[in-house]
Formats: C-alpha cells, structure tokens, sequence
C-alpha cells in the first residue's frame, strides 16, 4: 500500500516518465530498510509573546522546489557526502537523551563539517565519493577546489556535493511543472480580468434600469467562473508536485528514496531562512541577527479590529463608507449582493509609477447577507466590532494573553485587549 497510494507513487511515476523521456533507464527499487535515522525538518522559531503593532511578512516562493533546482538535486547528480562525524555525534547524544529528532537538529542551519568549509577552517573532512574512493583534506582545502570558478560543483548545507555541468532529472522535472503552474495561473488571472470586466458592465446595466439585458452576461460569468475553478485546481494539483516532492524523496517507500538528499533540501532551506531573516533584523537594526529585536514570529487568523480605510473625507470603517455612499448616492442590488456608489468618495491608493500615496475613485463598495450569527464587541470608550464566530479577539483571561472566539467571552471576567494610538 505505501507504495501504491498517495503522492510518493505520483512521484515515482513522474520522475521514471521524465527519465524515459530523456531515453534514459530508471533505476531498480531499493529494499525498503527499518530503522533509518531520521533527519532535519524545518526550522521553526519561538515566538516572541506579546501585543506588536505593526507587523510585516517575507516569504520565499516554493522555497524547497527553489532548493533543489538551485543546487541540481538528483540521484546522478550526486558527487559525494563529505562525513558527518562532528554532527552525528551531537544528534545521537541527543537522540540518546530522548530528544526528538526535530530537538535534535534545532539549532542546526547547516551541519558542522558544512561550515567547516564555508568558514575555510584548517579541520581535516572526509569525502566519500560515488565510486567507493574517499578523499581527505582540510576545510579550506574543499572550500577552494568547490568554489573556483567553473568547478562545475555545488554544495548543500548537509555537506553533499552535486554536479551543476548537466541539468538533473528532478530539477528539470520541477522546471516544468513551475513553468506549467506560472501558465496556469495566468490564464486564470486572464479569465478574472474578463469576469471583472463583466461584473463592472452588468452593475453598470443593473444601475441605468437595462435588467432586461443582465441575463446573458449572467450565463457569460457563470462560465468564467467555471474556468476560473477549473484552472485553479490544476495550478493547486501542481502546487502538490512541487511542494511534496522532497518528501517523496525522504520517504523509504520511495524509489528513488535519498536521505542525502532530502536532508540537502532541509537544511540548505534552513539556511536561507537564517540568512533571510537576519538580513531583514539588520535592515531594522543594523545588526545581523536571525534571533535580533526586529523578528518576531505569528501566524494567526484572528481579527482584532475593523479594516480602516482612508479617504478624503476621513478615516472610516468598510461599513460606515458604505452608509455614506449608500445615503448620498446610487445603490442597487444583484441577487444577495447591496452595491453602492459616490463619485465624490476617494480613497486612498499607492500610485507604482511615481512611488506616492494618492486619492482616486472607486468602482463600488457592497455588501452581501451573512448566514452564520454575528457578535457584536463593544469596549468601555464605546469602540465597536462586529464578526462571526470564525473569528477571534484578544482577551485576558486570569492573567494570561489568549485568544478567543466571541462566543467564548466571559464580558464579566475577561478584559478585552485593544491597541490604542
């Protein structure tokens, strides 16, 4: 069965077509072996706990498919594994001590003999290469042969050697299904645009008195979205492939199974993610530190208050500024949907050509009938949200910051946690 199912035989069928389509021969399945030592995973930093303001996200795009074709994963792309002597021995001591794995490579970003190198150090490391040879010289030895110029040889944060002269399989095979996924979703953008284009003729009808002639865009749309819904899917089935790929290569059931491997792609990510965020804290700071006073860590779906939006009348809430255009202009409705317009609202925008903030029209502002109960919050200033219970809020609750549901405050016992100016 774990052969059969799920997406490691996707994987392997995938990688042995791209193989047969280069007219090459895949290579035999390997006997599935218990006990393999397990390896890193991702890095996941400890929170900084309190109430911040102002919050901002980076991320990498499909930053492990990135990896692997970044260094040319694939099995005949692998030269050697430099020994991991230094590093073993600290995971296994861990390891015996009941650590999990993931404890047990926590503060790991690259193993030890990896840094050897890139710091040049005078240390003696073993490579064992492919062929059943093995090499020893010092770290600066293998930092110099590696990073001439035209070496033709790259290097994972797990001290696995590739070589970059020929495009491996599985590099080349996520390339495609990328370049496949880009397509995709930009003829589903295409297809967005179109239906935009027609919502905006539809409300303009709609709001001249043309309901006679809604129809037929009505069909028009409906089949736009279907496009739409189609293409997005097969961009997410894409997604799949992508992500799930180093997976399928750590996974033992796998043909093409490599602990190497998956490990490179781990810990190379690891890598990047540290230098990552310590160039943001510096950019913060000025201090290059992936732990500085500027990273924090959230992710969280909750709501702590109404979407402010500022025009040239003032700030105001999604809801108010429907009311004011709802009072001094137009308003129509399309099924369950409330439109509303007033030429004389701006609000205000980012201008990408000249780099500044500027006020400018909008199409319309509506609103739509929600079926699931809404809960109304109210503060002691008389300060007012409303949601649905799939939302949350801060609070206090006998002395500890949680988050909660509406319907799980207690307005006699808890405190509700607002941000103030």
């Amino acid at each position: 069965l774990q052969n059969t199912l799920g997406s490691v035989a996707l994987i392997d069928q995938a990688i042995i077509n791209e193989i047969h389509n280069q007219d090459l021969i895949a290579p035999s399945k390997k006997k599935f072996v218990e006990g393999i030592t397990s390896v890193a995973g991702a890095y996941v930093a400890s929170p900084k706990i309190g109430m911040h303001k102002w919050i901002g996200s980076v991320d990498i795009k499909s930053l492990y498919p990135s990896v692997i074709r970044a260094l040319n994963m694939s099995p005949e792309t692998i030269m050697g594994q430099f020994r991991l002597d230094r590093t073993m021995e600290i995971v296994e001591k861990r390891m015996k001590e009941s650590l999990m794995a993931g404890e047990s490579w926590a503060d790991f970003f690259g193993v030890i003999e990896y840094q050897l190198i890139q710091d040049e150090k005078f240390d003696d490391i073993t490579l064992d290469l492919e062929d059943g040879d093995s090499v020893t010289n010092s770290a600066k030895a293998w930092h110099d042969i590696i990073y001439t110029d035209k070496s033709g040889i790259c290097l994972s944060a797990n001290g696995t050697l590739f070589r970059t002269d020929t495009k491996g399989i599985i590099p080349g095979l996520l390339e495609r299904w990328y370049n496949e996924r880009v397509q995709i979703r930009k003829e589903a953008v295409d297809l967005v645009k179109e239906e935009e284009a027609l919502r905006t003729k539809r409300l303009k009808l709609a709001a001249t008195g043309h309901k006679d002639m809604l129809e037929p865009i009505n069909l028009e749309i409906e089949e736009l979205k279907k496009g739409i819904a189609f293409r997005d899917k097969r961009q997410h089935i894409k997604k799949i492939l992508l992500n799930s790929l180093y997976g399928a290569l750590l996974n033992p059931h796998c043909r093409f199974f490599d602990q190497r491997m998956g490990q490179s792609v781990t810990l190379t990510g690891r890598c990047i993610t540290k230098h990552m965020i310590s160039k943001m804290n510096e950019l913060f700071t000025g201090e290059y530190d992936h732990e500085g006073k500027a990273i924090l860590y959230s992710d969280t779906d909750s709501v702590d208050a109404d979407t402010i939006i500022k025009t040239n009348y003032g700030e105001m809430t999604i809801e108010n500024l429907f009311k004011s255009c709802s009072i001094k202009g137009p308003s129509w409705a399309i099924d369950d949907q409330e439109f509303t317009i007033y030429d004389q609202i701006q609000i205000l925008t980012y201008d990408p050509k000249t780099n500044e903030e500027i006020y400018r029209p909008f199409e319309y502002v509506y609103r739509h009938k929600v079926s699931k109960p809404r809960w109304k919050i109210i503060d002691e200033n008389g300060n007012e949200i409303i949601l649905t219970n799939d939302h949350s809020v801060m609070i206090e609750r006998d002395g500890k910051l949680i988050e909660a549901k509406p319907s799980e405050i207690n307005p006699d016992t808890d405190i509700l946690i607002t941000i103030g100016e």
